[in-house]
């Protein structure tokens, strides 16, 4: 299956120039459905804070709504020496349903991890299906999400 391309909310750009989403750190990932405020970038692009995106994937058959870690966030030069990209390890981000079936996932997001709600920044998400209704991990089926070859976003300058 392929997924769309990350997009990096708006305030995540503001958190990284101010220190509050520090790199490296500790980030997150959460399973969205299609009801989510995620599908379009007016609706998306402005959240702050994990809290404020609706519609997460139910906790259940081995989906937590407090996500996965992320192995390895680390910063890699880019295409030249004035890009710096976010990746995270190869092996990716996996889901594995157990007992029975995950529904309407569609949308991922990372985010920042925090002992507070208040802290958990969103930092980028990403549309994994066209399917109207997202599509289904069905009990014993795994769904992963690896990084591209050029990572989740790249920062460049002069």
């Amino acid at each position: 299956m392929a997924a769309g391309t990350w997009k990096c909310v708006n305030n995540a750009k503001l958190y990284f120039g101010t220190a509050t989403m520090p790199f490296p750190g500790t980030y997150r990932m959460a399973l969205f459905t299609s009801a989510s405020n995620l599908k379009t970038l007016a609706s998306a692009k402005p959240l702050i804070l994990l809290g404020s995106v609706t519609s997460q994937v139910t906790s259940g058959y081995n989906y937590c709504t407090s996500g996965k870690t992320i192995p390895n966030e680390a910063w890699a030069v880019g295409a030249n020496a004035s890009t710096m990209h976010f990746d995270f390890t190869a092996t990716g981000v996996k889901w594995s349903a157990n007992g029975g079936t995950i529904a309407a996932i569609k949308y991922a997001a990372i985010f920042l991890s925090a002992a507070a709600a208040g802290g958990c920044y969103l930092l980028a998400y990403v549309t994994l299906t066209t399917a109207t209704g997202g599509l289904s991990l069905a009990d014993t089926n795994t769904l992963t999400i690896k990084p591209s070859a050029t990572g989740i976003f790249t920062l460049g300058g002069a």
